[in-house]
């Protein structure tokens, strides 16, 4: 089978998964400033900007909040409890200081990084995104246990003319290349909300960077295959590949 194909599978799966998800509790995002206390620790953690944030959403936690109904409906035996530790407005400068903060709240088994949609808007060099994440990632091997790092690629920003998007392709394609270059996993979100088309591209979307509740389930079902198709067994017991899954240039690269 090949990548395209099953790139394209993912994207109907989860837009499957999207309208059956039932309606999910509202559960208030991690901040800096606050840690939600429950029986078991966190497994998972999450670093990014206003999207992994949840930014404008109803269900307070975006995509983050989600994916945990998902996993607590799917393993509800494993207690995949998942630390969003994302904020607005943050880029990849503010990574090393995310995961430090994460050090101090938990050991997670998966960390997730999703930044690059401020780094884009600012102008950020992609050598200096390229550095940042070489050194969380190198920073993260030598936690004590180490965990698995995967590396989420950017969305298509709607209003960009196919010129902008060719330039924002560019700078998530440089996530994948570190990805592929420090060995940790690369979830592309960039075609996958391409592949939905120009309607469902905008109809997922509360503006033109930030998804809607819809959107949010969209990314949530994404990252809930990927990570049950190469992380989790099947009684959603963490248990990290030794080739981590990326996405090959042929279909994700600039």
């Amino acid at each position: 089978m090949s990548l395209c194909f099953r790139l394209r599978r993912v994207a109907v799966v989860a837009a499957a998964v999207l309208v059956a998800l039932p309606p999910l509790s509202p559960h208030p995002p991690v901040r800096s400033s606050h840690v939600t206390h429950t029986t078991y620790a966190p497994r998972i953690a999450v670093v990014g900007d206003s999207v992994a944030f949840g930014a404008y959403d109803t269900t307070r936690g975006g995509w983050v909040t989600r994916l945990q109904g998902l996993l607590d409906a799917a393993y509800p035996k494993a207690h995949l409890r998942i630390l969003n530790a994302a904020g607005n407005g943050g880029n990849f400068g503010n990574l090393a200081g995310a995961l430090r903060w994460v050090q101090r709240q938990a050991r997670p088994e998966i960390v997730i990084i999703a930044y690059g949609l401020n780094d884009f808007d600012e102008h950020i060099s992609r050598d200096t995104i390229a550095a940042h994440l070489r050194d969380a990632i190198r920073a993260l091997r030598h936690w004590k246990p180490a965990p698995a790092v995967i590396l989420m690629g950017m969305p298509p920003i709607t209003a960009l003319s196919p010129q902008g998007l060719r330039a924002e392709r560019a700078y998530t394609d440089v996530i994948r290349r570190i990805a592929a270059a420090e060995h940790a996993g690369y979830l592309d979100e960039f075609d996958l909300w391409l592949a939905l088309g120009p309607t469902f591209l905008h109809t997922l979307r509360h503006d033109t960077e930030h998804p809607n509740p819809f959107g949010y389930s969209f990314t949530a079902a994404t990252v809930a295959a990927y990570l049950e198709g190469a992380y989790l067994d099947a009684h959603g017991n963490i248990d990290p590949p030794e080739d981590p899954p990326t996405c090959a240039p042929e279909v994700c690269g600039s």
